[in-house]
């Protein structure tokens, strides 16, 4: 994970107009990437990525609820194959805007992703997937797995389970306290209103 390397313009332009269109809802500050380097080190599903650099480290705080909001240049190698069955490399590049939050309890080291028809049948023999009687639409949503699942059960924040009933396109994250929401997109201003909406709504204790 490296944080220096000049962002794209066109994504710097629109991640500060964005920005610039929540004032007065949020104060905003610029962090040093260093630290966003230090706290995305702590996730595992950035860890596949040839090279991910960290851009625009910002803190958005207003007062009831405070998130980052990050942009990741990520560099990956993917493998293709031709008809003819000549197989070729080629690299793909994406801009990715993240939000990191931070939880009231510790609940261990969970992943949240879409659940597939896969994942609901291997849960019948191996009852791996935590669920959520008060919220059957997330349960059926989500694939849910935890290190602590009676922690995860007691103090998974239930604004985020709300704001996740809304979608199926986020994965989330959390070590201990500190959690990390992204859908794997590229960058658009409807995903990064996304993201400020969901880190606001989760992060009002």
């Amino acid at each position: 994970m490296e944080e220096l390397r000049i962002l794209d313009q066109a994504a710097e332009k629109l991640f500060d107009r964005v920005l610039q269109s929540m004032n007065g809802k949020f104060s905003i500050e610029s962090k040093d990437a260093a630290l966003g380097v230090k706290l995305l080190s702590q996730f595992d599903q950035l860890r596949g990525y040839e090279r991910l650099y960290v851009h625009k480290v910002t803190e958005l705080n207003s007062g009831a609820a405070s998130f980052l909001l990050l942009l990741a240049e990520k560099h990956t190698r993917l493998v293709k194959q031709l008809r003819s069955g000549l197989r070729y490399e080629e690299d793909v590049e994406e801009i990715e805007p993240l939000l990191l939050f931070t939880l009231s309890h510790d609940i261990g080291k969970v992943l949240i992703r879409k659940e597939t028809l896969g994942d609901r049948i291997a849960d019948i023999f191996n009852r791996e997937d935590i669920d959520f009687a008060d919220f059957p639409t997330f349960s059926r949503k989500y694939f849910v797995v935890g290190d602590k699942p009676d922690l995860v059960r007691a103090y998974f924040p239930k604004r985020l389970i709300q704001a996740l009933e809304q979608t199926d396109e986020m994965v989330v994250e959390i070590n201990g306290r500190l959690g990390l929401a992204r859908t794997e997109k590229n960058l658009s201003e409807a995903l990064l209103l996304q993201l400020i909406h969901i880190g606001s709504e989760i992060t009002q204790f």
